[in-house]
């Protein structure tokens, strides 16, 4: 396998896939331990993007879509890895499990590199240095390459005319092409004018010392030439709406985990796999 393998997200998996029974047979004495492999720090923005690259919308009239056929291969796609143990179960962000070593591959927002450790701690307590490899974001097979153009924001307070116009002088020195990239450069954001992601960045790429920030750049240069940026537009609810997607999937995922292991112990792989999935889609689905 190659990182070249990263491209699509069924790759992806199959990667996760493999990775796991490689780690498993490194203890032939024990059943089922091989190691997770990836995890996506945001399941509703995974499911949201998704979609959009098969050509559907998840969300439709302030409500999840979620008897789509788009949305029906992305829940396979992570509902079964996480079953089996390939996809991370967890509460948290990526970047803590790569720390120990518990994955090896996640995907997350730009903003997130700083927070990658340059070192891997095991359970044992050895360590060694962590060295990132940053691509762009996974497409489906025959999806549209559409990434996820989502973050912080500012806004300017009703105050003084004075405070008011001093707020906008920055705001507009700040998304300066030359300002605006100095500050990418410290914090992995995204610039946010055409200015400053076309040559200007290439050239100012070519000057930066930080690895992971070099690399952060030139895949968000890459997609910025060759993918759709999607805007999901925002309602009243829509933060409630991801929280519940979120906790209810990991919730129902960890579940038919525990049946799955409970299975496997005499049934083989897929016949546990089976079992413990029967009728969960749907189960989930009527939780909305």
């Amino acid at each position: 396998m190659t990182l070249e393998d990263l491209k699509t997200f069924e790759e992806l998996f199959k990667t996760a896939d493999l990775y796991y029974e490689w780690t498993d047979q490194q203890t032939p004495d024990i059943a089922n331990d091989g190691k997770m492999f990836f995890m996506a720090d945001s399941l509703f923005n995974a499911a949201l993007i998704g979609c959009k690259q098969l050509g559907e919308d998840l969300i439709q009239g302030g409500a999840l879509n979620l008897k789509s056929p788009a949305y029906e291969k992305i829940w396979d796609a992570y509902y079964k890895s996480a079953v089996l143990g390939y996809t991370a179960i967890y509460d948290g962000y990526a970047t803590d499990l790569a720390k120990t070593g518990d994955i090896v591959c996640s995907t997350g927002s730009t903003a997130g590199v700083s927070f990658f450790s340059p070192t891997v701690t095991y359970a044992d307590n050895t360590s060694e240095p962590a060295e990132l490899s940053i691509l762009p974001y996974p497409v489906f097979e025959n999806g549209k390459p559409v990434a996820l153009q989502r973050g912080a924001g500012m806004c300017v307070i009703k105050s003084s005319p004075e405070k008011e116009r001093a707020a906008a002088v920055f705001l507009k020195w700040f998304t300066n092409p030359e300002n605006k990239l100095r500050f990418v450069v410290s914090t992995g954001y995204i610039p946010v004018t055409q200015a400053a992601f076309g040559e200007l960045m290439t050239k100012k790429i070519e000057d930066i010392e930080d690895a992971n920030i070099k690399q952060l750049l030139q895949a968000t240069r890459t997609m910025q030439k060759e993918y759709e940026f999607y805007t999901p537009r925002l309602f009243t609810g829509i933060d409630e709406l991801q929280s519940q997607y979120e906790a209810q999937l990991k919730e129902i995922a960890a579940s038919s985990r525990s049946s799955y292991l409970e299975y496997v112990s005499s049934l083989d792989t897929q016949a546990a796999y089976e079992a413990a999935s029967q009728g969960i889609l749907n189960e989930f689905i009527e939780r909305f």
